[in-house]
């Protein structure tokens, strides 16, 4: 007799995202390789099947499992999550409450995340790369599993459909983008001001090249209206 298939997806997933928790706590969450397989061989005694992977970006912290045991395993991963603020000594009352998906939810929060619908800047590119290239650390570690493959796949496939049907931002939104907004809206553009980008990661080289470009369109319409005040009706008002 045939087995009855399974009504759920053996997937749990782990979350602290800026919603959540500022990045000062968040940051006690970044793994090394070793604390990964630390927690990979912990979880790997209570399911050998297990797989585990993790997405760490500037705004989120997610520990992702494929596991036939999602809530044991999940409120396992819950915990380590507590207990690693507790050793850097913070107040009890600051920490945050991770979130937990299990299941169809899991699947369903990481297909949303991959096509930038968590993302602080809403659309964002980056973090289907970012999400593939987690996957790929896994892979090479030996910690990831066939549905977490398979789930890989579905995310990227997801992705590409979304940009193709513009959803999402072609490179051109992200937090680099809210960068350009900001410094439009409160500076009046980065060619006024002098900009220190700290931090020449992937998004700091972002956002650098994007108040470079500024700085040059903006440097550019400046001597335009100085060569040619007519078409600038303010300057006219102004040297009236």
């Amino acid at each position: 007799m045939r087995a009855a298939s399974r009504p759920d997806i053996p997937l749990a997933v782990v979350a602290c995202d800026f919603r959540s928790a500022p990045t000062a706590l968040r940051e006690w969450l970044v793994s090394t390789r070793e604390s990964r397989q630390s927690l990979f061989e912990a979880i790997r005694r209570i399911d050998p099947c297990a797989g585990f992977m993790t997405l760490e970006t500037c705004n989120r912290v997610e520990w992702i499992i494929s596991t036939e045991q999602p809530s044991w395993l999940a409120q396992m991963l819950k915990a380590r999550m507590v207990s690693l603020w507790e050793q850097a000594l913070l107040p009890p009352d600051v920490f945050p409450t991770p979130v937990v998906f299990m299941g169809e939810a899991a699947a369903a929060r990481l297909l949303r995340v991959a096509v930038g619908m968590e993302s602080l800047a809403l659309g964002e590119a980056q973090i289907a790369g970012q999400l593939q290239a987690a996957l790929k650390s896994a892979q090479e570690g030996n910690t990831a599993s066939v549905i977490l493959n398979r789930l890989g796949s579905a995310a990227g496939r997801l992705a590409r459909t979304a940009s193709r049907l513009g959803f999402r931002s072609n490179h051109k939104q992200g937090i680099h983008g809210l960068v350009a907004q900001y410094l439009e809206a409160r500076l009046g553009g980065p060619d006024t001001k002098t900009i220190l980008v700290a931090g020449m990661g992937k998004i700091g080289r972002k956002t650098a090249a994007v108040v470079f470009f500024l700085e040059q369109v903006g440097g550019q319409e400046r001597r335009r209206r100085q060569r040619d005040p007519e078409q600038d009706p303010e300057q006219d008002k102004g040297e009236a």
